[in-house]
Parts: structure tokens; C-alpha cells; sequence
């Protein structure tokens, strides 16, 4: 049974109060500096300012209000009453101060390059944070708000240098808390009863670890899983098909990119890296992959509220066939351990083949794979990867300057070596922009750069088919961009039904600057929340 859209597919009334949720390796202690993978099961332990709602706008969580002012270099917080974290301490105004001061003075590759805006951050009262930033920041309602995990002031303060998290167990105020370790290795959550939005479904989350995929699917099939933290390809969705097993598909934003090393010859010359691209085609390569979203506008999925039209994108053509460069073997490097992503390389490779280039497909292991491209200090020998679209751009294009652009407060992710001072200007147009309309002219603008520069090729994107089994003691909602692993799936309460009484979604998000505005007013004009309702059988398809 195939289920659609961003609704909730509700519990059918089951006994059963743990979820299992399996991951392939450990994933480390559960903070946020020392988690290696997972960062859904993370954000049920910590929470954030604010958390997207099922259509992907960011919404208030532990806050009541959000504020712009002065143009929109002034973002003013307000909490909710009564936030607690799981040692029993009253969460602050202060926490949230703090937690922004001190990732600043962390590196951290995915948050780090989230804080640039900031100029400071002051705890106003006990229930109003203030964030001075540097120029207008539309996405900072997303990032860093909707995606930087709270910390509790009185365990991390003070905090040595070398140290990544307290002694002792995690705490944090999501409602689920840390309650150890099982003895293969995986983690046990159990519920907050007092959670600020209410009850949690689940009592407990077991996460046991399965390194073999296949051993994994054969967990669902078989009722030793609940559901599982990645979306399926076709195959795989056979593989798992059972009485008891259903699918819920909405668009996923993590996408699949062939990356040039463009420090390395023939690969800094920009001819050879458009007739590569020109000699590939996303549709027949995306079919082939089991994915149905051709990455037609870039780096963006389609279905990004930023995303611009398809035709604006193609790049400039060579007029240079590839088999006319001379060119040597080129290698494609490629996970091994990831079927989609490694038939990405063998598509990558018969497409160059065809246009009449040597290639050869090198399957790797992650951690070989991840030496070699420099994420663990590798020599960045490298010809061309399948690489990973980072889901967090779609949400907020800001982050591209992350995937392409310099490194920022020394969390370097950009791997290709590409280096472009026009893209480093438009990235900080799109960062500072001060209206919406401004932002999408230059957001269209910095992917047609990319298009232009090709230091990488963006393939497809997945629909994402993620599996459950039913009856569930929660209900699973599935997020736009990012699937159904949300805590929205294990809460009683919609995030509207949630609000503090006497404010409404008018409220929530506003600016007292004309022109001023935030993603999550424009995107709610556009589209209407999709309500959660306890009691539905099956997700209603909105397509």
C-alpha cells in the first residue's frame, strides 16, 4: 500500500509501545558536537527554536513569537512558559544565548556555517532572546533557528577546549530523553511524560544497530524494526513488502551530484567540465538509479520553495565533443556501500563511455571514500565523486556557500576545490538579501553561476518512499524535504493546535520593518497547513 502527501498516517489503536528505528553503525554520544550520524533521533532528545511543519516552513517550537526589526538585523525570540530539560532545570532565555555563543566558538561542519550572521546574542529576560545580525538574514528562520539543537547552559559552561560534551548522559529538552546504551552497541530513548507539546505516543525508542542493509530490510519485513531512517529505492520497497508493512512518499530535498576535483588536471579547465556535463543526461541516469526527480534545477530540488525554472539553468555549451579532448581514464569514485548512489557512478561511467571517454567506476568504502575526498584529512586524489546534495540547501540556499563557497569559521565543506570570487558575491546577496523577491533573483542568479562554473553536476533528487510498520503506537507525518523520522511523528498535538493559547499563526512570525519579510509568512500565504489529525487512517494524498 503506497500512501501520499504531508498528513499524518495515524496509530491504529496498538498495544505496542516501543519503536525501533535501526541505524548501520554507532552514532556516537548523542550531542550535538559528537553525533557521527542520525541527526533525526538527535532532535528527539534536543530541541530547537523553531522545527518545519509537514510542508517544510519553519514554525515556532520552543519559541512563542519570533521578531525582525531594524531592517531585519534584529530577530527577537520570545520562549514559551514552562520549558523544561530532563534533569528537571527551567530552560532560558539564556540557554538559547548561550548555545548560539558557544557554536560560534566551536567548529562544527554543519552548524558553524549557519552563525555568520550573527553580531551577537543577548538573553533580554528569562524569556526573551535577542540576535543582532550583521545584514538582513530572510533564511535565518530556518537556519540556524529551525536546525541548531538547544544546550543546557549549566552542564556545557565552561566546557574545556578539548572537550566535545559534558560527563554523563546527554540532556536535553525533546521529548524523548537518553536512557543508555543496549548491548549491541545502539541506543535507548524513553518518553518525557511532562513534554511541553504533550505526552509522546511511543514510551520508548530502542535504535539497535544493523550494519547490513539487507539485514535491515529483512528487520522491517520480518517485525524487528518499526520503520527505518532512509527512503527506499523501487527494489528495496519490494524487498520489504509485507501485510503489515506500508509506505508513505513525499519529495525528499537530499539529492545525488557527480563532483569534479577541480584542483586537479584536465578538471580546472571549465570546457572539459561543461563537455562532461553536456555528454551526461540526468533523466536517463536518474530512471536508472531508481530515482524519479531529475536535479533539473541544480543543487535545488525542484520542489524547493527557491528552486527557479529549469531553462535558466543550462549551461553553455562547449562546442567541443568530449571524445575530441583526448582525455585519460577517468575514474568515478563511489560508495560501495549505498546501491543507489554506486549506480549513479556505473551510469556516470556508461555515459562517458558513450560520448566517447575511458572511464572506470571505483567503489569504495565510506570511510576510504571520505579519506580520499578529504573529509578526515585525505591527499584529495580524486578525478570525480558521486557526492551527497546536502538536503539543507533546498531549505535554505544560503547553505550552498557551505557546498561551494570558501570555508566559514573553519568548517570547510566544500570538497571540489572550486573557488569563485562571482559566486562568493552572489552567495552574500542571497545571505543578506532584504526582501524575498531580492533573495530568489539572487538565488537564480548563484545557480546559474554554478551552471555556468560546472564544479559539479547535480543528478537527482529521490522521491522518498519511506517504510512503517501498521499498526504503529505513533503516527507517522511525513515533512516535506525530509521524510517521516520527525518528532511531529511521535507527538499527540499538531504544531497549530500546539501554539500558546492567545496567539496565533498570524502572530508567530512577524516584522516591524516594511518590506521585511520571513520564509515561513510567505510560504504560509502560499500554502495552507496541512492539519494532523489523531484518528485518520491513512495519509490523504495531496499532490
Amino acid at each position: 500500500m503506497i500512501t501520499a502527501g504531508w498528513a499524518m498516517v495515524a496509530p491504529a489503536g496498538a498495544a505496542q509501545t516501543t519503536v525501533r528505528i535501526p541505524l548501520p553503525r554507532d552514532p556516537g554520544k548523542l550531542t550535538p558536537l559528537t553525533f557521527t550520524l542520525g541527526y533525526p533521533i538527535l532532535t528527539l532528545v534536543y530541541d530547537t527554536v523553531t522545527w518545519r511543519n509537514p510542508q517544510g516552513v519553519p514554525r515556532p517550537w520552543l519559541a512563542r513569537s519570533v521578531r525582525t526589526a531594524d531592517g531585519g538585523r534584529r530577530v527577537v525570540v520570545r520562549l514559551r512558559d514552562g520549558l523544561r530539560w530532563h534533569d528537571g532545570r527551567a530552560l532560558t532565555a539564556r540557554d538559547v544565548a548561550f548555545t548560539y555563543d558557544f557554536l560560534r566558538r566551536r567548529r562544527h561542519p554543519r552548524f558553524s556555517p549557519q552563525l555568520k550572521a550573527i553580531a551577537s546574542v543577548t538573553a533580554r529576560d528569562p524569556r526573551t532572546v535577542e540576535f543582532r545580525l550583521r545584514h538582513p538574514a530572510i533564511g535565518f528562520i530556518d537556519q540556524p533557528l529551525a536546525d541548531v539543537p538547544i544546550l543546557p547552559e549549566h552542564l556545557w559552561r565552561g566546557l574545556g577546549p578539548g572537550l566535545r560534551a559534558p560527563a554523563g548522559a546527554p540532556v536535553g529538552s525533546g521529548p524523548y530523553r537518553y536512557a543508555g546504551r543496549r548491548t549491541d552497541g545502539g541506543l535507548r530513548l524513553v518518553a518525557v511524560r511532562e513534554y511541553f507539546r504533550g505526552r509522546p505516543r511511543a514510551r520508548r525508542i530502542d535504535v539497535p544497530i544493523i550494519p547490513d542493509l539487507t539485514d535491515t530490510l529483512d528487520a522491517l519485513r520480518r517485525g524487528r524494526a518499526d520503520t527505518l531512517p532512509i527512503a527506499l529505492t523501487p527494489e528495496q520497497l519490494a524487498r520489504v513488502e509485507a501485510s503489515r508493512v506500508r509506505f508513505a512518499r513525499g519529495p525528499v530535498y537530499l539529492g545525488t551530484m557527480l563532483m569534479f576535483n577541480v584542483r586537479r588536471p584536465p578538471f580546472d579547465r571549465v570546457e572539459v567540465r561543461r563537455a562532461i556535463a553536456a555528454a551526461l543526461d540526468q533523466r536517463r541516469i536518474a530512471r536508472a538509479a531508481g530515482a524519479s526527480v531529475p536535479a533539473t534545477t541544480g543543487p535545488l530540488h525542484p520542489r524547493s520553495p527557491w528552486a527557479p525554472r529549469p531553462a535558466a539553468l543550462a549551461p553553455p555549451s562547449t562546442g567541443v565533443p568530449l571524445a575530441a579532448l583526448g582525455l585519460r581514464e577517468l575514474r568515478v569514485l563511489a560508495p560501495a556501500g549505498d546501491p543507489v548512489r554506486r549506480e549513479a557512478g556505473r551510469q556516470v561511467v556508461l555515459g562517458l563511455r558513450r560520448a566517447g571517454a575511458a572511464a572506470r567506476l571505483v567503489a569504495l568504502p565510506r570511510e576510504q571514500l571520505a579519506r580520499v575526498l578529504d573529509e578526515a584529512g585525505g591527499d584529495r586524489s580524486f578525478d570525480l565523486s558521486i557526492a551527497t546534495i546536502p538536503a539543507l540547501a533546498s531549505y535554505d540556499p544560503d547553505f550552498l556557500a557551505t557546498v561551494f563557497g570558501p570555508p566559514t569559521a573553519g568548517a570547510a565543506s566544500n570538497r571540489s576545490g572550486y573557488a569563485s570570487p562571482a559566486f562568493d558575491r552572489l552567495a552574500a546577496r542571497v545571505a543578506a538579501a532584504p526582501s524575498v523577491t531580492a533573495r530568489r533573483e539572487n538565488v537564480a542568479a548563484l545557480l546559474a553561476q554554478l551552471a555556468r562554473d560546472v564544479p559539479a553536476v547535480p543528478l537527482f533528487f529521490n522521491d522518498g518512499a519511506f517504510a512503517y510498520r501498521s499498526p504503529s503506537p505513533v503516527g507517522w507525518t511525513f515533512v516535506r524535504g525530509s521524510g517521516i523520522l520527525d518528532k511531529q511523528s511521535f507527538l499527540r498535538k499538531s504544531p497549530a493546535r500546539a501554539l500558546a493559547r492567545g496567539t496565533s499563526e498570524r502572530d508567530v512570525f512577524a516584522s516591524d520593518d516594511e518590506g521585511v519579510g520571513l520564509p515561513g509568512v510567505v510560504t504560509a500565504g502560499v500554502v495552507a497547513l496541512v492539519l494532523m489529525l489523531g484518528g485518520v487512517a491513512a495519509v490523504r494524498r495531496r499532490r
